[in-house]
């Protein structure tokens, strides 16, 4: 497995768009990519601005056909200049699975 983990902080008057474009594009990347085993969208309760993305990919190749996508770049285009600093992204090259073991893993609900 490739494994991500992504904090993003929004500046405070594109939070709304910003979660809602991002759900948009996780729906759609759910959809489309098999290679997604699972993608999640957190936020802390004392820190609601700030959002975390948990990604697990089936590898890096899966990783990287993700970000050749048109919905992913839409997204990247729309949502640049909207952050209060830059995405912190954990994981690269990646993390690797200690448990559960990557055969156990089965692709979120689409």
């Amino acid at each position: 497995m490739f494994v991500l983990f992504v904090k993003m902080k929004p500046k405070p008057e594109h939070q709304k768009e910003f979660l809602r474009l991002l759900t948009e594009e996780i729906a759609t990347a759910l959809k489309h990519e098999p290679g997604i085993v699972r993608f999640d969208i957190l936020q802390a309760p004392d820190d609601p601005g700030t959002c975390y993305a948990y990604e697990v990919y089936q590898d890096k190749a899966a990783f990287e056909h993700h970000r050749q996508q048109p919905y992913f770049k839409e997204f990247t285009s729309k949502t640049k200049g909207w952050y209060e600093a830059t995405p912190a992204i954990g994981g690269f090259p990646s993390y690797t699975t200690v448990y559960p073991p990557d055969s156990s893993f089965t692709h979120q609900a689409r």
